[in-house]
């Protein structure tokens, strides 16, 4: 399959985005902040619906939305006044009616919501992907350049606090440069596709070790297998794309699962 130039887009494209959001959601499960996640994607989608409604760039609606919706998250009263679970709730259902609503009479109506929801990563072009692979290697190095500042205040913000880090600077920085990441992939991969990078191989992670490290190293070696994996079959059976790469990820963590299992001493 490797002799077809529009696969080897796919994969670099694709890859790109997994790796990364998968070493994302390592922060999004243990936070467990995956349904913030979800709506993001969602808001995103609302984003590049209004873009393709308007003739304006989607990606900078798409951006522009969810960076609205990163100020939102990061601010100190999220959460406070009202649930938030239901605020979430609310904001993922509306979003996403809105995605559908935008784009139900344009020329490609029910086509472009089938793209927002499963993607089209077969139809991205070379400069895409390699503005892609650029993005978000640009994100990637970013938290690990601030890898201590990210780590502390994402699981022990009281030590970051008594060191002098602001956790309010940091926090949002953490949801700008998620949020960022959630944009820039909607439109490449499709909502499904994004939100399953961002839960399904940091979980993979968490089942097969302990160790932080471990965790971050499977999940991005589980993104980049899944992708290859799935385009691959996808290829060969005549299947979509991106709901393969998300039944080899799923099936990935039950095989991890299922090996914990059998490996747990029994008692009694």
């Amino acid at each position: 399959m490797l002799q077809y130039g529009f696969i080897r887009t796919a994969l670099l494209g694709t890859t790109a985005i997994g790796v990364v959001c998968a070493y994302l959601g390592v922060y999004v499960v243990l936070r467990r902040i995956v349904f913030v996640g979800a709506t993001m994607a969602q808001i995103s989608s609302a984003g590049i619906a209004l873009g393709i409604l308007t003739g304006w760039s989607p990606n900078a609606w798409s951006v522009g939305l969810t960076f609205l919706a990163v100020l939102f998250f990061a601010h100190p009263s999220f959460g406070k006044r009202w649930p938030q679970d239901a605020t979430l709730g609310v904001l993922f259902t509306v979003s996403g009616a809105a995605a559908v609503l935008l784009v139900a009479h344009t020329a490609r109506g029910n086509e472009e919501v089938v793209h927002l929801v499963q993607g089209n990563l077969l139809a991205m072009t070379a400069a895409e992907a390699r503005w892609l692979a650029l993005a978000f290697a640009g994100i990637l190095a970013v938290h690990l350049a601030f890898f201590k500042e990210f780590l502390y205040l994402s699981f022990d913000p009281t030590m970051a606090a008594t060191q002098g880090y602001r956790a309010g600077r940091w926090n949002l920085a953490f949801y700008v440069l998620l949020g960022v990441g959630v944009a820039l992939a909607i439109k490449a991969i499709g909502i499904l596709l994004m939100f399953a990078f961002l839960v399904i191989p940091a979980s993979l992670g968490l089942v097969l070790t302990r160790r932080l490290g471990g965790v971050f190293l499977i999940a991005m070696a589980a993104a980049a297998v899944a992708v290859y994996l799935g385009i691959g079959l996808s290829y060969r059976y005549d299947f979509p794309s991106a709901p393969m790469i998300i039944a080899v990820l799923g099936g990935l963590l039950g095989i991890a699962a299922a090996w914990r299992a059998l490996r747990r001493p029994r008692t009694g």
